[in-house]
């Protein structure tokens, strides 16, 4: 969608296949979502139908979180929004130890963690696919994910929320 910026990440994909790179998406389907339409036919457009799966839940309520959680491990990579925040899908990839490749507004997250994060960043069409290339070695791959990992446990952890809670309310 135009907030989420999906449409960096095909761009971007197709630009990585362009390279040799190879690459499959892995993306939900959901019933009545407004940009899913205008998203098929954009990877129709870039050539990138071979290198896409979509998945559909059996049931009407989604994907259970323990599915969800199953699609990140499986996964090499996760990619979130590109609107210049974050939303639970880049916390929840970074938790099972992937990499989250997306966009985050650096004043916005300088705010929140000015120690920094792991999430790769990529503002536009050219940095996904470089963030990708960078992504298909291994190593750096897994020293990502876990970095990832860590600062999750570190900052979103239900107990460090829950004293964070505790000293704004004291």
């Amino acid at each position: 969608g135009q907030w989420k910026r999906n449409d960096l990440l095909f761009k971007g994909v197709a630009r990585a296949v362009d390279r040799g790179i190879n690459v499959r998406l892995v993306l939900i389907e959901r019933v009545g979502s407004p940009d899913q339409g205008r998203a098929k036919n954009l990877i129709r457009d870039l050539g990138l139908m071979e290198h896409v799966e979509w998945v559909r839940s059996s049931n009407s309520a989604g994907f259970t979180w323990r599915e969800l959680a199953e699609f990140y491990r499986s996964s090499d990579v996760v990619a979130d929004e590109f609107g210049g925040w974050f939303g639970l899908v880049a916390l929840e990839g970074a938790a099972c130890g992937k990499p989250v490749v997306n966009y985050v507004k650096p004043e916005v997250m300088a705010l929140m963690y000015p120690e920094g994060h792991p999430f790769i960043q990529a503002a536009d069409e050219e940095s996904v696919c470089e963030a990708i290339v960078r992504l298909v070695d291994r190593g750096y791959r897994s020293r990502i994910g876990h970095e990832s990992r860590q600062w999750v446990l570190n900052h979103h952890d239900r107990g460090v929320v829950a004293k964070k809670c505790e000293s704004m309310l004291a």
